[in-house]
């Protein structure tokens, strides 16, 4: 997935502390030890690198010329960077699953935000909807119905696209989930890319392709993930906080929860 410029846009944290949600701090706090730890993971492996090149200089120091012990430490010195090189070559198998990690708590926040919305606001769970009179019936409170019609709509809209959710929310409850189209596109193909994973071993397919017409790659292919995907992924983070901020100014959720900016950068040391 190429790397696009990064633009200003409404919604992106500001550089100092600010207040978030419970739901939003919760996966900015995840997405931070997502991106640390594949940092670390890198850090970890060139130390040992360097760990290792030390240790085979030393001990050929030590081992006669003709010795059969130098061929080890030999080859080893040949590729000083071999871990490094191993984990590059290899780095898609991580990267696979931080970005589902990363899309699935993006996914849960929202699926949190839109069930507050519901509990907080119950007007806006009026629609043309049914409700049985034994389902109703079977609460003792007003609270308990509506926790009850919240946990329903938020499960019906969870088997909705993320293009199909979007426009949902504008059109039933006037809400904008993206500050514009380019965010809009790029979470959308973060979110395909998840289920290409999870689903179709992130070979590309039909559906794939419809939902991500700027996709490169041709169907039966896999699509290419490195360390800028997941680079790509932490944007979500700054989608979550732009929904939040308007959720917060068009029904008066609860934002008390101090935010470092850009946590989802956060890096080791």
């Amino acid at each position: 997935m190429a790397k696009s410029a990064r633009t200003k846009r409404e919604g992106k944290a500001p550089s100092r502390f600010t207040l978030g949600s419970a739901p939003l701090a919760r996966f900015w706090a995840d997405a931070a030890r997502v991106t640390l730890y594949f940092s670390t993971l890198f850090d970890v492996l060139q130390s040992t690198d360097k760990l290792a090149n030390a240790v085979a200089e030393v001990r050929l120091e030590q081992i006669a010329a003709g010795d059969r012990r130098r061929i080890a430490f030999e080859e080893a010195l040949r590729r000083p960077h071999r871990r490094r090189e191993w984990f590059a070559a290899n780095q898609d198998l991580v990267v696979e699953l931080l970005v589902v990690r990363v899309v699935d708590g993006f996914l849960t926040y929202v699926a949190e935000t839109i069930a507050a919305v519901f509990r907080t606001r119950p007007e806006t769970l009026r629609s043309g909807e049914s409700v049985r009179v034994d389902e109703v019936l079977q609460f003792d409170t007003m609270e308990e119905l509506i926790e009850f019609l919240a946990e329903r709509r938020v499960n019906s809209l969870a088997y909705k696209s993320l293009g199909d959710l979007s426009d949902y929310l504008r059109r039933e409850l006037g809400f904008e989930m993206f500050a514009s189209d380019e965010d809009r596109s790029r979470a959308t193909a973060l979110v395909e890319l998840r289920n290409l994973i999870v689903h179709n071993g992130r070979v590309v397919n039909a559906r794939y392709l419809a939902r991500v017409p700027g996709c490169q790659v041709t169907a039966g292919n896999k699509v290419p993930v490195d360390a800028e995907t997941l680079e790509e992924a932490a944007f979500l983070a700054e989608v979550a906080y732009g929904i939040d901020e308007r959720a917060a100014e068009k029904w008066g959720l609860t934002r008390a929860v101090p935010l470092p900016a850009d946590a989802h950068k956060e890096e080791p040391g």
